[in-house]
């Protein structure tokens, strides 16, 4: 099963497009529902984490932007978790902060993913599976300081002409996506 982690502000209707091209080729899919997804990292890491171990079945992950904060911040505190996941796919994901969160220091979710504070450090050293790729939008390559997006040891793949929020449902990504899960993640394909 693919399971499909929100990012801020990410209710579920904003993955639909993908949901239904994930289902279309016959892949068995599902949003975590999490509203609008503004609560802070342990919270979030909690309904994710029910989520992730309801069953002992292995997962393939979809992590959108603080998604894939959440999902590493699971791991490192979690570190049985992995037992449960297939493979990780990044998508968008500040994985060293972002400077952009100071715009929405209200929301508990956005202040935890600035640069300077200690979890994102801490989480920027979580050991992840083998079969993990990062997508990064084009865009991000320009607005948020370069290594920002890039994760340390893994494929990263540039989606040209997206940004943040339209990676997700991008005609340049879904087929990517798709082709990965299907080949038993083989990355030479993407």
């Amino acid at each position: 099963m693919i399971i499909i982690i929100p990012g801020l502000f990410g209710t579920r209707e904003r993955y639909n497009p993908l949901l239904n091209k994930l289902q279309k080729v016959g892949l068995t899919a599902k949003v975590i529902d999490l509203g609008l997804n503004t609560r802070g990292l342990k919270n979030t890491s909690e309904i994710v984490k029910k989520q992730l171990t309801e069953t002992s079945e292995k997962h393939d992950i979809i992590a959108h932007s603080f998604g894939g904060i959440v999902l590493k911040y699971i791991i490192h505190h979690y570190p049985e978790v992995k037992k449960n996941i297939s493979s990780i796919i990044f998508v968008a994901v500040p994985h060293g902060g972002s400077w952009q969160a100071l715009f929405l220091t209200m929301v508990p979710a956005a202040r935890e993913l600035l640069p300077f504070r200690k979890k994102i450090k801490e989480l920027a050293k979580v050991s992840l599976p083998e079969e993990t790729v990062n997508f990064i939008p084009e865009s991000e390559l320009k607005v948020w300081p370069r290594k920002s997006g890039l994760l340390k040891d893994y494929i990263g793949i540039v989606i040209p002409d997206t940004n943040h929020d339209n990676i997700i449902n991008s005609e340049n990504f879904i087929p990517k996506v798709i082709t990965f899960i299907k080949s038993r993640h083989d990355k030479v394909f993407l």
